[in-house]
């Protein structure tokens, strides 16, 4: 399906533009993961917004549907469900949060915090960003999607840590390979691995993995930048995604910043 272009928001403000915050006096901007569909913008710089539009266009194959503003925010609806529970749509809307975090990073809009105090079922996580004067060092930018009961994928990931993954979690992997979208590896891990049983009180295996997960990322560079509830569903069995970066040209040895 052709997906539809809309207009790229450009700085120029509208006659009914809601009354945000200007960036230049406030270093701080939220973007909002809402329902199963939308991603809504408060107090980033119009070229920011315009360029996260861009980057959806680009990068979300079933497009945007529709561009408005909600309550001081710029919302964008995309077609399809990015934050629903479809495996295939829920890794691109992986990859498409990880560019945006991406870009926003090399602007210098860094993620201060994430969390949801909305108390609404309609909305997961808002990521809280403040502005630097110092642009970041450029960065390398990995994800990984805890899928099911056993699944972990991982999207954008250099060579070098996917092998790190397959070599330190072969005793707990059932199977692993290339992963049907470009780009993504899939390991299939022996169950449990996160806690999912329904007799599973305390679920400590999940966090044991976590931390294995650490000192891998941790071992070639990475760190965790955010983890972040993006999936929508009534499923008690959802995790966080986590979204990771390590500067660009670290060698082994160095410093993890």
């Amino acid at each position: 399906m052709e997906k539809k272009r809309l207009p790229v928001i450009t700085p120029q403000l509208e006659t009914a533009a809601p009354s945000y915050t200007p960036a230049a006096s406030s270093p701080f901007a939220v973007l909002v993961i809402a329902k199963s569909d939308r991603i809504r913008l408060f107090s980033f710089p119009r070229t920011i917004v315009g360029a996260i539009q861009e980057m959806i266009q680009s990068l979300w194959p079933r497009g945007i549907q529709k561009v408005q503003e909600f309550s001081d925010s710029h919302e964008f609806k995309l077609c399809g469900r990015p934050w629903g529970s479809n495996v295939d749509e829920e890794t691109l809307a992986t990859r498409l949060l990880s560019r945006i975090l991406a870009m926003l990073h090399s602007h210098g809009w860094v993620l201060d915090i994430t969390t949801d105090i909305s108390k609404r079922m309609d909305t997961r996580d808002a990521l809280l960003f403040r502005h630097k004067q110092l642009i970041p060092e450029s960065c390398e930018w990995t994800s990984i999607n805890f899928n099911g009961s056993d699944q972990l994928l991982i999207i954008d990931a250099p060579s070098d840590l996917i092998q790190a993954f397959t070599e330190g979690l072969s005793l707990i992997t059932k199977n692993h390979k290339p992963y049907k979208l470009q780009d993504v590896y899939e390991l299939r891990l022996s169950p449990g691995q996160w806690g999912t049983f329904p007799d599973d009180p305390i679920p400590m295996q999940s966090w044991k993995l976590a931390l294995r997960l650490t000192e891998l990322l941790a071992s070639h560079g990475f760190r965790v930048y955010g983890s972040i509830h993006q999936k929508c569903s009534a499923s008690s069995f959802e995790a966080s995604t986590w979204h990771c970066f390590r500067r660009r040209g670290w060698v082994s040895g160095a410093p993890v910043s």
